[in-house]
């Protein structure tokens, strides 16, 4: 028993020392992860969710008409570049950063693919806050991506 609680107390000391290197050896140009998923949307044509999508886009982005370097009705597809602003807590105060990403939208009849990914940062070094801030606000656009998708404000009728 004494045998294997010091085994525990090495083993908690070694992740405990590799997650604090694993901080400060992250990437300062891309990030390892991407947002994506597939949504269903029961009856709704393709060209009526690439009007959600175009909607969408310019709704969320400030300039859409730079944001958006592809756009395809007939391939049902929408590709941007833009800028997101996410508010990191670095543990002693809250600092706005900005992180270029990519934004992929792919529509079909009744579905659509969307991909968050390419995420890009100075050349400072990022930290795990930095990380998870960054990650909350994808999954954020995710959400706000799928609602305007599915549940779409309705047209205002003169």
């Amino acid at each position: 028993m004494i045998i294997t609680m010091r085994w525990l107390i090495v083993l908690l000391v070694v992740v405990v020392s590799g997650c604090a290197q694993m901080q400060s050896q992250m990437p300062a140009n891309e990030a390892a992860f991407r947002f994506s998923g597939t949504v269903p949307v029961p009856g709704v044509s393709k060209s009526e969710l690439y009007n959600r999508a175009m909607v969408y886009m310019a709704k969320a982005y400030v300039s859409a008409g730079d944001v958006i370097q592809y756009s395809s009705l007939e391939h049902g597809r929408i590709v941007g570049r833009a800028i997101a602003s996410v508010v990191v807590n670095d543990g002693l105060v809250n600092m706005s950063r900005d992180y270029r990403h990519s934004i992929d939208i792919e529509v079909v009849d009744g579905k659509f693919r969307y991909t968050y990914d390419d995420f890009q940062w100075g050349f400072r070094a990022k930290t795990i806050n930095e990380l998870v801030a960054l990650s909350a606000k994808a999954s954020e656009m995710s959400v706000a991506l799928k609602n305007a998708m599915v549940n779409p404000l309705p047209a205002l009728v003169p």
